[in-house]
């Protein structure tokens, strides 16, 4: 359980960072209607998402294994501790990085991040 809070914390926490600046500098104005369409999009998988972690008890993996036993769910707990986890550590301490930076007015992001 710890390392699914982990893993979403890594992949929300830049998300939530950068992507509004991102989506303003593709599409000005207009993505206000690209956001409101995702969270119209999020919504039923977030739901999803709620309903199987109270009907079994676990993270992705554990979706995983109930629904097609041990050997496909070992890779995937693998894949979020391996890959996900620390490059979304990772990326948010480089968006965090550039905030830092950017509040003081120069640095290096990198530097600041670690």
């Amino acid at each position: 359980m710890k390392l699914t809070a982990m893993y979403v914390g890594a992949v929300l926490g830049p998300g939530v960072l950068v992507l509004p600046a991102l989506a303003t500098e593709a599409a000005g104005p207009a993505s206000l209607l690209a956001w409101a369409a995702l969270l119209a999009l999020s919504v039923p998988v977030a739901v999803q998402l709620t309903r199987l972690g109270e009907r079994h008890r676990g993270d992705g993996a554990g979706f995983v294994r109930t629904a097609f036993g041990d050997r496909a769910a070992r890779p995937v707990a693998w894949w979020f501790y391996l890959v996900g986890v620390p490059y979304g550590v990772l990326g948010g301490a480089l968006v965090g990085g550039r905030h830092v930076a950017h509040a003081l007015g120069g640095g290096d992001p990198a530097l600041i991040g670690v």
